[in-house]
């Protein structure tokens, strides 16, 4: 009886696993996501940054008020990222 319970166990583990993998990977992106893309932000030189040239790639939007401090630190943390 014990064996039969760990593999009833096993076998519901798996299933949920594959369900949660499907359900998971099957999304589509949320419908935000394009109007985010066609963001563009200007840079530190006076030109824009389009957000869909980064697609894919952890980005750090830094928006500082003019009394603010700047000291850089996050990113110098985050540079090499």
């Amino acid at each position: 009886m014990a064996k039969t319970g760990w593999i009833l166990t096993t076998g519901v583990a798996v299933i949920a696993l594959a369900a949660g993998l499907y359900a998971g990977l099957s999304r589509s992106p949320p419908p935000d996501a394009a109007i985010l893309m066609a963001l563009s932000l200007p840079d530190t030189h006076g030109g824009d940054q389009a957000l869909s040239q980064w697609k894919g790639k952890v980005v750090v939007v830094n928006f500082w008020a003019a009394r603010a401090r700047r000291t850089g630190g996050s990113v110098r943390r985050y540079r090499d990222r």
